[in-house]
């Protein structure tokens, strides 16, 4: 009797990674269940973004994860939608230049926060920044996970449609929290350091690589 050999199949890090999204968002529903599912509510999703509760450092640091899980994904997609070579895994890379974009991010607002003695309004837009991220992360998952399993050459558009928009949004709100705090061109000079400068040191690295990767 001849046994044939199997041929292994590849391990499968977007299964993973949308497997631990739901386990993330799991816990959020059990630790704050008025979190998740009211953001269809305008009044309710009103009071989400501008409300200042203080929530506890171990839910923010789930609706982090889960956002930083859900912009990997995209991420990824949109690397391998338009075919970069990446030096590993697409969906480890995209996690590692998320982490990166935010942890610059952090450490920018930690700079600003004290050269402009603004802690007050910086920490009130962290709050709104990451309960943005989740809601528009969290609209955005299940076009990530279609446009990944599904070949079709549309729904990454608008996946990145949907993150422009998470985008002009949050640098609207975040206008109206500094407005009367700071002058027009301090604000402007604030945006253009926190939101700017780390996408653009990004791109710059990204773009060396792949330079340096076509030159050999």
């Amino acid at each position: 009797m001849i046994i044939s050999e199997r041929t292994p199949l590849p391990f499968d890090w977007f299964f993973v990674a949308v497997f631990s999204y739901f386990v993330i968002l799991a816990l959020i529903r059990l630790l704050a269940p008025t979190m998740v599912f009211p953001i269809w509510q305008k009044k309710k999703q009103r009071n989400l973004f501008f409300k200042d509760a203080n929530l506890p450092n171990y839910l923010l640091l789930l609706l982090i994860l889960c956002s930083w899980t859900g912009f990997s994904l995209a991420l990824a997609e949109v690397l391998s939608f338009f075919g970069f070579v990446l030096p590993f895994q697409p969906l480890l890379f995209a996690f590692a230049m998320v982490f990166l974009y935010f942890f610059l991010k952090h450490l920018l607002r930690k700079i600003s926060s004290g050269l402009l003695r603004i802690h007050e309004v910086i920490s009130k837009q962290i709050s709104l920044t990451i309960n943005s991220d989740f809601v528009w992360t969290l609209i955005t998952f299940p076009l990530i996970v279609l446009n990944h399993y599904i070949e079709n050459d549309y729904l990454i558009w608008i996946i990145c449609f949907i993150f422009c928009v998470n985008f002009l949004q949050k640098f609207i709100l975040s206008w109206m929290l500094f407005f009367r705090k700071l002058k027009t061109l301090e604000i402007l000079l604030y945006f253009c350091t926190i939101d700017i400068l780390p996408l653009l040191l990004l791109a710059r690295y990204t773009l060396n690589y792949f330079y340096e990767q076509s030159a050999l």
